[in-house]
């Protein structure tokens, strides 16, 4: 398991960025998308993970433990920026252990 020192929250705590969660080398410019699989990349093999992933895997993480713990659809586009909810439902799948618990609508009829 990945775990951060003390030390290190200490120092994001004093840090504070106001813009982004993780700021670039410049003040008030994210860090680059090569940045981030770098690091994504360091913790995989850290923490020796068996498989390829990238980090597109943590969006759909995201997405999908949030669809998962009750929020619903339209919140989870907002949070992904999506411009339509057919790509949030693209590649957020829910799990089949919760459909099973839902009515059958037609067979009222």
């Amino acid at each position: 398991m990945l775990t951060f020192g003390c030390a290190h929250v200490e120092a994001w705590l004093k840090y504070r960025p106001e813009v982004y969660l993780f700021e670039g080398a410049v003040a008030g410019r994210h860090i680059s998308i090569r940045t981030v699989q770098a690091v994504f990349k360091q913790a995989c093999k850290r923490i020796k993970l068996g498989k390829q992933v990238g980090v597109h895997v943590l969006r759909h993480s995201f997405a999908t433990h949030l669809l998962e713990n009750g929020v619903d659809t339209l919140t989870v586009k907002a949070l992904l920026g999506h411009s339509n909810v057919s790509t949030t439902a693209r590649y957020v799948h829910v799990q089949n252990s919760r459909m099973k618990g839902l009515p059958d609508l037609l067979a009222r009829w």
